[in-house]
């Protein structure tokens, strides 16, 4: 099973979409995990992200869960300036 959370910058802090989350993403025991998913997952996102330099309700990241493999990718989005002089 592969489930998907946005990252997007809130007021002063990094928040995600208020999609519900499959409650297991969480709890390692159904698996036979030594750790949950999720803490990790952001752990990663917060020494990434400075949410000072977006803009409110920026998409800055998604979080791909592979709850299948207990495993986690992250995707960075990087906003480009096209203008050109």
């Amino acid at each position: 099973m592969r489930y998907e959370k946005i990252v997007v910058r809130e007021a002063g802090s990094l928040g995600s979409t208020t999609d519900s989350e499959p409650p297991d993403i969480r709890d390692e025991s159904d698996h036979g995990q030594k750790m949950d998913l999720k803490t990790p997952a952001w752990d990663a996102v917060r020494a990434n992200i400075n949410p000072g330099e977006y803009e409110p309700k920026t998409h800055v990241a998604t979080i791909h869960y592979d709850l299948d493999e207990w495993d986690f990718v992250i995707e960075y989005l990087v906003e480009v300036d096209r203008e050109r002089a």
